[in-house]
């Protein structure tokens, strides 16, 4: 099942993060602890970053993002819609 990470799934996504088959696919380099605890931080508090449990232990995670491709009028429409505001008539 998934849900929004929790602060207290730092250690279960670090363990995934940074296991020697997963680290060279995902955005950082092998690194201790102390210094994952603030990315991970980040990716809490940005709303958007699951965690997958399997029989209640995280077995996986992601991270739900928005991406914008087209013309300027759809780049507009994206920045509108992602920042709460109405583009001028």
């Amino acid at each position: 099942m998934r849900r929004l990470a929790r602060p207290q799934d730092l250690e279960a996504v670090f363990a995934i993060y940074m296991h020697e088959r997963v680290v060279p696919f995902l955005g950082y380099d092998p690194m201790p602890l102390g210094a994952f605890r603030p990315i991970f931080g980040e990716l809490v508090d940005c709303g958007c970053f699951y965690v997958y449990e399997v029989d209640g232990c995280v077995a996986g995670f992601y991270r739900a993002t928005r991406h914008c491709t087209g013309g300027a009028s759809l780049r507009r429409w994206c920045a509108t819609r992602s920042s709460g505001l109405r583009p001028r008539a």
